[in-house]
């Protein structure tokens, strides 16, 4: 009974070796930047479809700065949100795999610092103080390791960051949501800043994308007039520093768009959309700015 005991368990592991194998052969080879795809023009295409977009829902993404790695939330089923990995190696790019800071609770919204130090992502997982509530956590490069898993200190969802560092995020406004900022001064963030009229409305508006240089600023709204024909919006930085009145970015790109990001080259425009992520090229950008 013993040597029949051992000789499952040697069988079965094979079974799993030789399906992993397997699983791996039938993987395409992706070489190139951009996971190889081939690079959109003026009109959105679904990014990397069945291999990041796929049957389930995939939503909000991010690239180091580099290019070299891609992270991306999808829906697992029954809205368990986990967040999943690919690599550029030398043999292509790696299959997409849980985040190694994910898959034991509710993780979406990544997004990748531009100067690569951090990685922030919302989650529902438990503080210090055992309290579980929704919060935007981030992890530190330490030398080529990650720090464990840390909250920031006030509440903030969909994180993205400027060159300086200066936070873009929703916070909690009139119309359920609006677009804040904090700035990151000596080593910490300061007092959250609203953003005034024109960004500030009565309306739902969040999951802010600030350009590099803080010239402009993507977000989706729910429910302002014209979401009808696309629900992402944009807005442009004067010269005093105010923003020009947000503008619908139209039916060119996508009814449902939301969750910009800019690829770190800034060539591309990356959005989510009925359960798929697209990229169109960033020139649509540059068309929309006022003259």
């Amino acid at each position: 009974m013993k040597y029949r005991t051992i000789f499952v368990g040697i069988f079965l592991s094979l079974l799993l070796i030789f399906s992993s194998h397997a699983q791996q052969d039938e993987f395409p080879v992706l070489k190139g930047p951009y996971l190889g795809q081939k690079p959109p023009g003026m009109n959105p295409v679904i990014f990397a479809p069945g291999i990041v977009s796929t049957d389930m829902s995939e939503f909000s993404c991010t690239f180091s700065p580099d290019g070299k790695s891609f992270y991306f939330a999808r829906d697992t089923g029954g809205y368990k949100y986990t967040i999943y990995i690919t690599r550029e190696a030398e043999n292509g790019w790696t299959n997409p795999q849980v985040a190694p800071f994910s898959g034991k609770y509710l993780d979406h919204e990544p997004f990748y610092s531009l100067d690569g130090k951090r990685l922030y992502w919302g989650s529902m997982r438990p503080k210090d103080n055992g309290q579980v509530v929704y919060s935007t956590w981030f992890i530190e490069k330490t030398g080529e390791d990650w720090s464990e898993p840390q909250p920031l200190n006030f509440f903030a969802m969909y994180v993205t960051s400027s060159h300086n560092g200066t936070l873009y995020y929703t916070a909690r406004g009139e119309g359920g949501a609006c677009i804040a900022r904090s700035r990151f001064v000596d080593g910490s963030y300061q007092e959250q800043e609203i953003l005034g009229p024109p960004v500030l409305s009565k309306y739902w508006d969040a999951h802010p994308f600030i350009a590099p240089d803080e010239s402009y600023l993507l977000f989706d709204s729910e429910n302002r007039p014209k979401t009808g024909e696309c629900r992402l919006w944009i807005c442009f930085k004067k010269k005093d520093g105010t923003w020009t009145t947000p503008k619908n970015m139209g039916n060119k790109i996508h009814k449902k768009a939301a969750y910009a990001m800019l690829s770190p080259d800034g060539k591309y425009l990356f959005f989510s959309a009925d359960g798929d992520i697209y990229w169109v090229s960033a020139k649509i950008i540059e068309q929309l700015r006022e003259k």
